[in-house]
């Protein structure tokens, strides 16, 4: 009994240290890991979000990169004649970063490779709705992209070199008669 007793007490300051360091302030999280970051060079240019979804916009006879260049004009055009639509999905411009998971050949020409992963940052404003009838103006939507997942040209992308973005903050609404 005494043999027990003096092993309990000599055990005690060891679990009083146990208890206090487990007491401390949580740890705080990791940063979310990120496989390769990469800014987008040049858009606009649709993210798919299946593997081949971009073969029914393939244009015959044209190279992957004239396609590319014939999707971006085609897009630019749409934006400059207001005839953009949310239903269209995120269409990635410069400056939008991704971060690429894995790349994988495309299904006609191997050498040219699509990226597969997730939007980190990208927004875009685009006119919507009906012009306003005294003045003509157009209504403004703010499209976010983050955390998008999909297909994007390998061949549009340069490895990023900054630093994290600062989280996005969430824009308050405010009630005018309050």
């Amino acid at each position: 009994m005494r043999q027990a007793t003096g092993v309990l007490i000599s055990a005690l300051p060891a679990l009083a240290l146990a208890a206090c360091s487990s007491m401390s302030a949580p740890l705080p999280p990791t940063p979310e890991p990120f496989t390769a970051l990469y800014l987008v060079r040049n858009g606009p240019y649709p993210l798919y979000e299946n593997y081949g979804d971009w073969l029914a916009n393939r244009v015959g006879g044209l190279s992957l990169s004239q396609t590319d260049d014939l999707t971006m004009v085609t897009r630019r055009v749409a934006q400059v004649q207001n005839r953009v639509n949310p239903a269209d999905g995120p269409w990635l411009h410069s400056g939008c970063i991704f971060d690429v998971e894995r790349t994988i050949p495309d299904q006609q020409d191997t050498n040219y490779l699509w990226a597969y992963g997730r939007v980190i940052r990208c927004d875009e404003l685009i006119s919507s709705g009906v012009p306003e009838p005294q003045m003509g103006v157009r209504p403004h939507e703010f499209r976010i992209f983050d955390g998008w997942l999909g297909y994007f040209p390998m061949s549009l992308l340069d490895p990023y070199s900054g630093g994290l973005p600062a989280p996005r903050q969430v824009p308050v609404q405010v009630d005018p008669d309050d």
